[in-house]
């Protein structure tokens, strides 16, 4: 029976989405969320749910409920980890997806994430190369996953095994922004600057055409193109 209930919520909540009715959706979530506290899709959806109508701090605390009533459901704490990430709360993001992988050591989401934030910064590389390259065992063929591993090459200072990387990762995901501006990046310091262009100027029409644009990386790609020119 729990299980139809759960359906029924989940179903209702997607017409009223469409409806574009998120207040009687969230409503719906609530009362939900009291009666059966162990369905952790509830949190879930509340959580997106709050994010989306700018209610970050409301998103957060619904999943922190979730992990209490739920704590080894490690969805809810990676959900937890992206919406940290989301609010430049790195740190706690990272402790996040840690946990992940304390209830999940194979969760190959948590290990490219941690990877990867650490290729961003350019530390702990051998480590993060480590991870990728398990998370790749797990999840073989997945573009991101491949891109990070190009970009931990990239910080590494392997040029040759991060182009070759790199363009794996495009050609399974050929409209993904970053994977373009990493590509440009990797041709910028092969000083290419010419061929270094078109990719970032690709790579902010990709992110502007984007369904929710991520303005970080808007404003950082048409940064690159100004010290280009």
């Amino acid at each position: 029976a729990s299980s139809l209930y759960k359906d029924a919520v989940l179903h209702r909540v997607a017409l009223l989405r469409e409806a574009k009715a998120d207040e009687k959706a969230v409503k719906i979530l609530k009362t939900a969320v009291a009666k059966k506290p162990e369905t952790a899709s509830f949190y879930q959806l509340l959580s997106i749910l709050y994010e989306d109508s700018q209610k970050p701090e409301a998103a957060a605390a619904i999943l922190k409920a979730g992990i209490r009533k739920l704590p080894a459901d490690e969805d809810l704490h990676f959900n937890l980890g992206t919406l940290y990430d989301r609010l430049q709360r790195k740190e706690e993001s990272l402790a996040m997806m840690r946990k992940v992988l304390e209830l999940n050591p194979d969760n190959a989401s948590a290990l490219n994430y941690i990877g990867y934030t650490y290729a961003e910064t350019g530390e702990n590389l051998e480590e993060a190369e480590a991870m990728i390259l398990k998370a790749l065992k797990i999840k073989p063929g997945d573009g991101y996953i491949t891109d990070s591993l190009g970009w931990v090459y990239f910080q590494k200072g392997d040029l040759k095994k991060a182009f070759q990387t790199i363009q794996t990762a495009l050609k399974i995901l050929p409209e993904e922004p970053v994977i373009v501006e990493h590509m440009g990046d990797i041709y910028l310091k092969m000083k290419n600057k010419r061929r270094a262009r078109r990719l970032f100027e690709k790579a902010l029409e990709l992110g502007k055409k984007k369904e929710k644009p991520n303005l970080e990386e808007i404003e950082r790609v048409d940064k690159k193109l100004k010290e280009i020119s």
